[in-house]
Formats: C-alpha cells, structure tokens, sequence
C-alpha cells in the first residue's frame, strides 16, 4: 500500500511538474514562426514582426515604456500604439480603423524572392496574420476599389487571386498574401501548399532560427545562397559566410538585438580569418577619443578585409571598373607622389582602426581617425612618406600639443591632413584642432572610454570583445531639441534613448552579433 501511495505521488509531482514547465514555454517563449510556412525556401531575405508577443516580451516592453512620456499608463499604452499604426497606415492611403484594425491579427512578415539568382529581379512578398476572414475579405474589397482600375481575378490551384499590374494578392482562411506580381504570389501559395520547400522546411534557414533567442519582438534571416544561379559554379558566399539572422528582444530597461553569422574560419580567405581572429580582442582606441564625441566605430584588420574584397572582385571580373580604378589611385600615388599605397599606407590598417564623429548636429562636423597597427614599424613609414612629400615640394607645418607634435601636410589641389603619433598610435584629421583635442583628452584622461554613459552601455550589453559601435544618442537629441521635424509621440521615444551601443566579436563558428539600445 505504502509502496503504491509513493508511485502515485511520484506520478502527480511528475505531471504537476510537466504542467507548469509547457505553461511557462506557453506563456513566457514564442512558437515556432507560422508565417515561414508561407515564404518559399530560398529566399533572399525574410522579416517577421510580433503585433502581440509572448507575455515574457509584453512585460518588459511595457516596463521598458515605462521610461517614455505618455507611454507609461499602461491603459493608454494600447491606444498610443493604434494612434501610432493609424499614422503609418494613412500615409499608405489606408483608414487604419476600418480597413486593417478589425482583421489584423498577431503577426507580419516580409521576405525579398529573387529568381534564377538575378538581383535584378528582387520581388517582395507580404503574409499578414488574419484574425478576422469576413473583415479581411471586406476590407480587400473596398482597397480594390479604391485603386481605380478593377483588379483581374484567376484561379490557382483553388485559390482566388486579384492581380493588379503592380499588386496580386490572395486571402487564405488565416493569412493574406500580397506579392509583387503574380510569380511571387504564386511561389508563396505553392509553399504554402506544400508543393514546394518553404522556410519552415529549409534547414539553412532553421539552423539560423537555432542561433537567435527563441522569445522575441521581431526577427530577420538573410541566405546569400539566393543571389546564385542554379547549376552556377560561383561559391555561395559573401566573404565565406552565406546567412545571417538577428531577433529583436525587449528587456525591462533596454532594447537588444542578438543574432549570428555562421563562420568557418579554416575554409576562409587568410586574411579574413586574420581579421576574424583579431576580433575577438577588446576594443582600445577609445582611450584616445574625446569623450564628448557623438559616435565612435572601432574596427580589426582593415587592410587584410580590404585586400580580401579586392582579391574577390578581382577573381570574380564582377568590378572591373572599380579594380581599375585602385589601380590608377596606386599609379597616380606611385608616380605623382613616389608613395607605395600598398607598401606605405595600408599597414597602418592592419591593426586596430578607430573612426569618431563629433559635433554631428553642426554644420560641419569633425572627424578623427585613430589607428594602432599590429606592427610597431608601421607607424615610422608616416615620417618616410612625409619625408618623400617635402622632397617634392609639398608644405609640411609641425605644432606641439601636449608634448606631441602634430603634422599639417598641405598638398595643392587636393588638401591637408594631419596627423601625430604617440606610444604606436596614429591620429589623424583634416583639421589640426582636432587631432590636438585627441591628443588633450587622452593626456587629461577626459576620453570616451571613461565616459559614464558608454561604460554604461557596454555593462548593459555584457560583451566586453569585438569590432564595435557606439552612438550617444542622448547628446545628439538633446542638442538637436526642436529642429527635428517629428511628431510628439516620435520625439517622446527618441528623447527616452539614451544609447546605442553594438559589437560583433568572432567565436570559434560564427560572427556573434550583439547591439543594445539603452534608456535613460
């Protein structure tokens, strides 16, 4: 008795056990993503929106709002939401409140469909969740009238479909398909059908859903694979890695992006695989970035990236003109200026490089270029190129900033540059006072990478590797105040940012991508 007493307790705790685990995937997790049964496999490009996401997601997106005025009622919250879509929608020429809000139903997608690998032939296809056949079928008929001219209607394959010359569409039992032309629209019903694979079944595409988190606001997926023709001998590859996808997640303080590139370092060029392999190191150029900067780009191996693209152009016959044209700027440099690009230039680029923007909201903005070569020697190669430009008659004016000199070159015809070096680090600007306002932040330790707020973003992000971007979106906003010509609802949203911050660090089989976007 007591024996089966313990195996039915045992049992109950099980299935209690059970219970609570799939209402807490119920509640908190997104499903698997209905609308993929509807884009054709192979697509180039295909994006999804939640219109009501998993509770989890509602929870910190309304707690996230909580930080916009206007926004944090929650009883409001739903009718700030329907102002804002009617807005959207009555630019399209749609009455939001009649003609989409009574069939709308949870979810939208857009993917881009390219036939026989021809980017000339990009279509795109919409699929709307239907909540409401009767409304949808209602509200189609009244659009339709609207466009003036009646659209033409077939049957395909026991579907109905209205086709326009720039529109064909068809509405299902709970979606709606819109595609550019009937080709598109045709593909999708086949999908939809199951006569032919769609995204749901392709299994390039759901391995990349594998590598997103599976509770989100919004996603994308991108297959290279499209842009080659069938039976075409060209390598289906953008730089080796052919997908990508990104989801789009609400945090009760942040709104983050997290996705990933597969990556296969071994079966990559070398010099993409040297570039992959540098950026996996922290970013340290923004020690030597005025902290009020607005922006901020920070980067690994420019010059192998460079000479990897260039061998793929060249290789493929795709870019003649431009491969011709980086030949000519080698020659004009080589002949005009006795200057090797190759041998003198570019490595001081095969290191870190760093690109900051400031004064962004000004009529002329300022921009400072920071490089730390992987080699030491790389930087003394300035003095020779300088030496060899004073040889032929070029100005060369020196000041001294903080104990450093800054060199202002002055070529005619084509400008001045300058630049300064200090502890294998080069700075560089058009203008002199911007380089000297590097040079007195760095000396005074007034640089972006102690500045609260970009510490700040990199905590909330939790990435500490990677080539990376940063903007202060705050400063910008503020500073901005009235002149941006945007609706109170718009404003609100902006002025609630406070940054953005993104990195993209390699690991040992994909480029990981991370990118948050932080509140005050």
């Amino acid at each position: 008795m007591a024996r089966r007493l313990v195996i039915a307790l045992t049992t109950l705790l099980t299935l209690t056990a059970g219970v609570v685990l799939a209402a807490y995937l119920f509640i908190f997790s997104a499903s698997a993503d209905p609308l993929a049964r509807a884009v054709p496999s192979g697509s180039l490009a295909y994006a999804t929106v939640y219109l009501q996401p998993s509770a989890g997601q509602k929870m910190n997106l309304a707690a996230l709002l909580q930080h916009v005025p206007g926004f944090s009622d929650a009883d409001a919250l739903d009718v700030k939401l329907h102002q804002i879509a009617a807005r959207l929608a009555g630019q399209a020429g749609l009455d939001y409140e009649r003609d989409v809000r009574p069939w709308l139903g949870d979810q939208v997608a857009v993917a881009a469909l390219v036939a026989d690998g021809d980017v000339r032939t990009i279509s795109l296809l919409a699929v709307v969740d239907v909540r409401d056949h009767a409304a949808a079928e209602a509200a189609l008929e009244r659009i339709a009238a609207n466009l003036g001219s009646a659209p033409r209607s077939e049957d395909y394959e026991g579907v109905t479909v209205h086709d326009t010359p720039d529109l064909a569409w068809a509405l299902l039992d709970d979606v709606l398909l819109v595609g550019q032309g009937g080709d598109a629209l045709h593909a999708a019903l086949d999908a939809f059908a199951g006569r032919r694979d769609s995204l749901a079944d392709d299994r390039r595409y759901l391995a990349a859903a594998r590598d997103i988190p599976a509770d989100h606001l919004a996603a994308a997926f991108f297959d290279s694979a499209a842009l080659v023709s069938p039976g075409s001998d060209s390598p289906v590859s953008l730089t080796g890695y052919p997908t990508a996808a990104v989801a789009l997640v609400a945090e009760a303080d942040a709104i983050r992006v997290e996705g990933a590139i597969p990556a296969d370092a071994a079966t990559a060029p070398p010099q993409v695989a040297a570039a992959l392999e540098a950026s996996r190191q922290a970013a340290r150029l923004p020690d030597w970035i005025p902290a009020d900067s607005d922006a901020a780009l920070s980067w690994f191996g420019v010059a192998p990236l460079l000479a990897a693209a260039e061998d793929r152009l060249t290789a493929d016959g795709a870019a003649t003109e431009l491969t011709d044209a980086l030949n000519q700027l080698r020659a004009l440099a080589a002949l005009g200026l006795g200057i090797d690009v190759d041998a003198d230039l570019l490595p001081l680029f095969d290191g870190e490089v760093a690109l900051a923007a400031s004064s962004l909201t000004e009529e002329h903005p300022a921009f400072l270029l920071v490089a730390q070569p992987s080699d030491p020697g790389a930087v003394s190669s300035l003095e020779r190129v300088v030496g060899i430009l004073r040889d032929r008659g070029v100005t060369a004016e020196e000041r001294e900033v903080e104990g450093t000199a800054i060199t202002t070159v002055r070529i005619p015809e084509i400008g001045a540059v300058s630049y300064a070096t200090l502890d294998g680090v080069v700075l560089g600007a058009l203008d002199p006072d911007v380089v000297a306002a590097a040079l007195r932040a760095h000396a005074t330790g007034e640089v972006l990478s102690r500045s609260e707020r970009y510490a700040h973003t990199w905590r909330q992000l939790g990435t500490e590797a990677g080539n990376q971007l940063y903007v202060d979106v705050a400063a910008l906003s503020d500073r901005l105040g009235d002149r941006l010509a945007l609706d109170t609802d718009t404003r609100a949203i902006l002025h609630a940012v406070e940054a953005l911050g993104a990195r993209g660090p390699a690991g040992d089989d994909r480029i990981e991508l991370h990118a948050i976007l932080t509140v005050r």
